[in-house]
């Protein structure tokens, strides 16, 4: 992996999701990042083209006028979503969400 490890603090917001991981090339280069519904894990390689592409994601939706939303920057899904989409290959995305029921339920996406 490029540069070194960040840990940071992201609570969740009950927007359904649990946890995720994330594998993929940058610069042709593996990286992970991980999110277990407190603490996301990545590294800062990763931390640095994820936050450019939610500010410039924020820049052309308007900026701070949003409305409060899932998804909404700074939320896990947002989080998640930028760090894929800073990828320059998917190599495989895990996500749990929790269901109507309160039980959890395991998701895998893979390149086709």
């Amino acid at each position: 992996m490029m540069g070194h490890d960040l840990t940071l603090a992201l609570e969740g917001t009950g927007e359904g999701l649990v946890s995720f991981e994330i594998a993929g090339l940058v610069r042709n280069m593996p990286v992970r990042a991980s999110w277990d519904g407190r603490v996301l894990r990545l590294p800062d390689c990763l931390y640095r083209l994820a936050l450019l592409s939610m500010k410039v994601e924020e820049v052309f939706a308007g900026g701070a006028s949003w409305a409060p939303r899932p998804g909404q920057p700074g939320s896990p899904a947002a989080v998640a979503l930028a760090l894929i989409s800073s990828l320059d290959e998917i190599q495989c995305v895990e996500y749990n969400t929790r269901c109507a029921d309160g039980s959890q339920r395991t998701r895998w996406l893979f390149p086709s």
